[in-house]
């Protein structure tokens, strides 16, 4: 697979259920650029709120207000993950 090494913040972290306090969005662990992006499809982003806050298919979520403004940093982190933004296309 190829792509890119910067992500946004949506596909870093929230659509793999990070939740939004979560230690690993601090610069420690991930580099940040000054530049944002655009949310993805919808849908999408509809269903990664709804998980982050009420939970789906029987779990509970994390039970706080998802931001959408939180999404748009984009970095690259220390430790590359399988980049859910290929996936998804």
């Amino acid at each position: 697979m190829s792509g890119s090494l910067i992500q946004s913040g949506f596909w870093n972290f929230d659509a793999l259920f990070t939740p939004q306090d979560h230690p690993a969005r601090e610069l420690q662990d991930t580099f940040f650029i000054d530049k944002k992006s655009e949310l993805p499809d919808k849908k999408l982003v509809t269903g990664v709120k709804k998980a982050h806050e009420t939970g789906v298919g029987g779990r509970q979520g994390w039970q706080y207000d998802w931001k959408e403004d939180m999404f748009g940093s984009i970095g690259f982190q220390i430790y590359p993950l399988l980049s859910l933004s290929k996936l998804w296309q």
